[in-house]
């Protein structure tokens, strides 16, 4: 659309420029230069990875007692001292951590126990048994124990993390279960009889921050 106006003030400014450059001078002009920066940045973040691992607890018969299966995994009883199993004290394949070389992470690994919050839970005629996630060897270095009275079975994981720092190759974690019977009489006790075929299971959740 046409504006007089705004042509007129078009035309008024260069008019002015025109009379302004005739007055001055006869002189040579010197370009203008400007100069900035910028830049560039390439971002690299750590990587983690963690893989759980589906354990196998043995196979007992219904003739059998949690008892046995304590004979055979490790069992402890308020009280008394822990009691390892047949198997030892790294017959599970916990998974491994992966992450960066340098990267600093906490690792989780969380049971669905109501008996023991964050351990294992194996339900058995309706009564559960607890377990607790022990790690005995990490990337190859035997951990400390964390409880006086579970002797030798290293870090005891429930309601516990575990820190680690990444190498770039897999670390892995190894260490056993712990049948904990309830103290107070409720829940399975080593006496009771498994009686039910089938296979019994519980879920575990990994969670790695770093």
């Amino acid at each position: 659309m046409f504006h007089p106006f705004k042509s007129a003030a078009r035309a008024a400014a260069s008019a002015a420029i025109a009379i302004a450059a005739a007055a001055l001078p006869s002189a040579a002009w010197a370009a203008g230069s400007s100069s900035g920066s910028g830049g560039s940045a390439l971002t690299v973040n750590s990587v983690c990875e963690v893989k759980g691992s589906t354990m196998d607890l043995g196979t007992y018969l219904t003739s059998q007692t949690w008892s046995n299966v304590g004979s055979e995994l490790g069992i402890w009883i308020s009280g008394l001292n822990l009691r390892p199993g047949a198997r030892g004290l790294e017959y599970l394949n916990y998974g491994s951590v992966t992450c960066s070389s340098g990267t600093n992470y906490t690792l989780t690994i969380v049971g669905t126990s109501t008996n023991a919050p964050q351990a294992i839970k194996i339900v058995v005629n309706n009564k559960e048994m607890t377990m607790y996630q022990a790690i005995k060897k990490f990337d190859g270095a035997v951990l400390a124990d964390s409880d006086p009275s579970l002797t030798n079975a290293g870090r005891i994981l429930k309601g516990r993390s575990l820190t680690g720092t990444g190498t770039s190759l897999p670390q892995v974690l190894l260490g056993s279960v712990i049948l904990v019977p309830n103290a107070d009489g409720t829940g399975a006790q080593p006496s009771d009889k498994l009686t039910t075929t089938g296979v019994f299971s519980d879920t575990l959740t990994y969670s790695l921050s770093f």
